[in-house]
């Protein structure tokens, strides 16, 4: 899938933050193409063995989930935009600690 699908990725483009536990981060995101547009994304959860799975969840302007993967420790993000706006990107860890 990475090959097909990131082929393009550029690391300069990474941010990294903290998830704390029972907490999200959340991201906007203003999207102007007026057509439907490939959006691509990677997330990685630093840790090894000890790493905590997140979930995630894109929302387009009108709060319609477009994406959303569960409980994993990394993933791609893949999505067509539908409208112009802003998306929103939410990170969630619901582990306590």
């Amino acid at each position: 899938m990475w090959e097909k699908n990131m082929h393009d990725f550029v690391p300069e483009d990474m941010s990294t933050f903290l998830v704390g536990g029972q907490s999200a981060e959340v991201f906007y995101e203003n999207i102007s193409h007026t057509s439907p547009t490939l959006i691509k994304g990677a997330y990685y959860i630093h840790g090894g063995a000890e790493a905590k799975p997140i979930s995630v969840v894109v929302q387009d302007p009108v709060k319609n989930i477009i994406f959303k993967r569960s409980d994993e420790v990394q993933g791609i993000i893949l999505f067509n935009s539908t409208v112009p706006g802003e998306y929103t990107i939410i990170f969630a860890n619901f582990d306590d600690s």
